[in-house]
């Protein structure tokens, strides 16, 4: 049953409501207005507002043609109506007899919803319709009111009466069905769009599902007030649904205010004693007269225009997501044009959806640019009309002008700043969701744990890194570690998944530091793709990977500068640069098919670790964060951190010359740490002390002798080469740390 005839602009039958969602106006269409007090018999009719009253002039029962007229059905005796004519008998029914009870009541979320209640958006429906004169835009707060209005009616004693023929009332509105309650649970639907087909219908549509827990804004803002103190108050011309909002602090009923008026555009005035909330959207509008203007030195009517470069171009609005968990978000608008500066942030602690913010937004903007101009003047004190938050067309123009301050003095001192009716109105911008993801079972993730070099120089050097991939992603995971294999911690926690594939060619090895271009490495992964670099870019750092057949040591750190799809999932890299940051010892032999390899980008998580816990064994657990530790999606793992980054690179450039007594051997050092600087003299260091330790190898492997020396030579007598018969013999550099002792050992055959 229709409870409004709305029409927009200012010119139609009901105007005087003011707004479609006024309860009265919404209540005195319930036994009043269209199919109670008149019909309209034609579409033109309805469209110039031609309004026919329902009368029954023969009988004298015009109850019997209005649809809405429940009371009289349900008092007063049937007659049949047999070609106009009334029979004297009446039919079985007994007035009073039994109770009635709505079988689907309510009205969709969408604007002018109450003209036709039982209208509905769905493009998969042949009977999907706008509800008349309705443009279409989601209105949560109609829903809302026509519900408000509809059980606040019915379930007052003097309005509902009692029966005489059972216990109860006319009206049974505690079984009476609102339309719809879905089962399905909010927020996944509608959310879940791939799941439901109709969910995309949601917006727009009868559910009540997920809103059920509105607050109307007339009744929050009532609320501030009573607790404050203050009873003398009307917000009987505010509407708007509020979803959620946050007072973070115990704060003036002032500071609760300010937030809701400001961003639902609503304005406060004294007026008669009593303090009037109302919608700046219907605020009262007059025309300045000009004679109740006061006329002192200076122009009468002083308007000033701040400078454009002081005007934002740009609305940020911070504001909690009323159906994506809660979560922080960030609307934005923008001017047309190539500078978005300057920019304006604001944050509302409100639960929003994506339309509402997006459209406090573009008010926001509109409201900051339209309102460069401002006005002041002074009226007479006889001028008692003009109101705060009162509209003014002044000097004939169309312009608006909202009263922002009001002095009463020797006169009324006004200043107003203009302002457009059409700025209030709701975005257009259609409600697209979250984007929640499909609820799945967790499962075990991949795990992969690496020791890996210094790789930027901020790094812990320590401490073993960790990258995780999943399919399905679920969200979050966390790596908990123990000593014991008991009492669990949190470790770390990681909140998207990182690249991982596995080889399908091998690797062969390459020399170091210069280009690899070799045949491509065919790697196949199962989520994001891989994207080719330029030069510069990739001397600067891209494009970084390290392989190994997965276990804790032993990666390998290379780059590529090209990758390409060459079929779905399947990558190849060429142009590589092998064995970077000290890495080349591990390609002492070839990758095989089955490597794996771990893309080393910022979704890599370095965990937690003590230095002296270095060398002993922790346990970890690494599964979805939203399980307990025990749950068996949690993955597990022992090992013992060695410091990879505390590890001295393999010396460079080693010579070895013979003489007749002895043979000296000398070499470069390389630094882990502040190494790629091109003004320094040398190379940092990198270590507490210098020191090297120096091996003769045998052929077998088995050291023939071995010394320490601060320099980085030494001599080595041939009498340590006498009787060395098995196989070639080699000389083993590597710088000492004082950590982890001798790093990466280069070496050189001396015989």
């Amino acid at each position: 049953m229709p409870l409004a005839d709305w029409r927009d602009g200012d010119e139609h039958a009901d105007v005087e409501y003011c707004s479609t969602l006024n309860l009265e106006y919404l209540q005195a269409n319930i036994e009043g207005g269209e199919g109670y007090d008149w019909y309209y018999p034609t579409s033109e009719a309805r469209a110039a507002q031609r309004r026919i009253p329902i009368t029954d002039g023969a009988y004298k029962e015009p109850w019997i043609y209005r649809v809405k007229d429940i009371r009289n059905w349900w008092s007063n005796a049937h007659h049949d109506r047999i070609d106009g004519v009334r029979v004297d008998a009446p039919t079985a029914w007994q007035p009073g007899s039994k109770p009635i009870r709505f079988t689907e009541y309510g009205c969709a979320a969408i604007d002018k919803g109450a003209n036709q209640p039982n209208k509905f958006v769905d493009q998969k429906s042949s009977e999907s319709s706008l509800p008349r004169y309705s443009n279409g835009r989601r209105d949560d707060a109609m829903q809302m009111q026509y519900l408000r209005a509809l059980l606040s009616y019915w379930s007052a004693d003097d309005r509902n009466p009692d029966a005489t023929a059972y216990s109860g009332r006319m009206l049974d509105i505690e079984r009476s069905l609102a339309w719809a309650w879905d089962t399905r649970p909010w927020p996944y639907f509608p959310e879940l769009s791939s799941y439901w087909s109709d969910a995309e219908n949601y917006a727009r549509g009868h559910w009540i599902s997920g809103r059920t827990a509105h607050q109307p804004l007339a009744t929050v803002i009532a609320e501030i007030c009573r607790t404050a103190g203050l009873f003398d108050y009307d917000v009987s011309r505010v509407d708007g649904v509020v979803r959620g909002y946050v007072v973070p602090n115990v704060q003036s009923a002032r500071a609760d205010l300010q937030p809701l008026l400001m961003a639902y555009g609503v304005e406060v005035s004294e007026q008669d004693g009593k303090i009037v909330f109302f919608m700046r959207a219907d605020a009262p509008e007059e025309v300045l007269d000009p004679n109740f203007l006061v006329r002192r030195d200076g122009p009468v009517i002083a308007k000033q225009r701040a400078p454009l470069a002081e005007a934002p171009r740009r609305v940020l609005v911070n504001h909690m997501d009323a159906e994506g968990d809660f979560e922080i978000r960030v609307a934005d608008a923008s001017l047309p044009g190539r500078s978005v500066v300057p920019i304006s942030q604001s944050e509302v602690p409100l639960s929003l959806t994506r339309g509402e913010a997006h459209g406090l937004a573009e008010r926001f903007l509109t409201e900051a640019n339209v309102g460069r101009d401002t006005v002041e003047f002074e009226l007479a004190p006889s001028a008692r009309s003009p109101k705060a938050g009162h509209l003014l067309r002044i000097d004939g123009s169309n312009d608006l002008w909202r009263i922002d301050r009001l002095e009463d003095g020797g006169g009324r001192k006004v200043q107003a700043v203009r302002t457009e009716r059409a700025q209030y109105d709701p975005s257009d911008r259609v409600e697209d969701g979250t984007g929640r993801v499909r609820p799945l079972a967790p499962l075990p993730v991949d795990a992969t744990f690496l020791e890996l070099p210094l790789l930027t120089g901020e790094e812990v050097p320590y401490a073993p890194y960790v990258a995780i991939s999943a399919s399905p992603w679920p969200g979050t995971v966390t790596v908990q570690s123990s000593f014991d294999d008991a009492n669990y911690r949190v470790n770390s926690v990681i909140t998207a998944p990182s690249v991982i594939g596995t080889t399908e060619t091998v690797l062969d090895r390459a020399a170091p530091s210069i280009f690899d271009n070799g045949p491509e490495l065919l790697v196949r992964i199962r989520n994001d793709g891989l994207e080719s670099v330029s030069r510069t870019a990739l001397l600067s750092g891209a494009n970084v990977a390290a392989i190994n057949d997965g276990s804790l040591t032993g990666w390998e750190v290379f780059q590529f500068q090209t990758a390409r799809l060459v079929a779905p999932g399947l990558w190849g890299l060429s142009t590589r640069l092998r064995g970077q940051r000290g890495t080349e010892w591990a390609m002492a032999a070839p990758h095989p098919v089955g490597s794996k390899v771990v893309f080393l980008d910022t979704t890599l998580t370095q965990l937690t670790l003590a230095k002296d816990a270095l060398g002993r064994d922790r346990y970890y657990r690494t599964g979805p964060a939203s399980l307990p530790v025990e749950n068996d999606a949690y993955v597990p793992a022992i090992f013992a951190a060695r410091g990879e980054g505390l590890r001295p690179y393999a010396p460079v450039h080693l010579r070895a010359f013979p003489n007749a007594s002895d043979v000296r051997v000398t070499w470069i050092r390389r630094s882990r740490t502040g190494g790629d600087g091109w003004d320094a003299v040398d190379v940092p260091l990198g270590e507490t002390r210098e020191r090297y330790r120096v091996r003769v190898i045998q052929g077998d492997g088995n050291i023939a002798w071995e010394v320490e020396t601060t320099s980085p030579e030494v001599t080595i007598e041939n009498r340590h080469f006498e009787d060395l018969i098995s196989g070639p013999v080699s000389v083993g550099v590597s710088q000492i740390s004082e950590d982890v002792g001798p790093g990466a050992e280069a070496r050189i055959v001396v015989q």
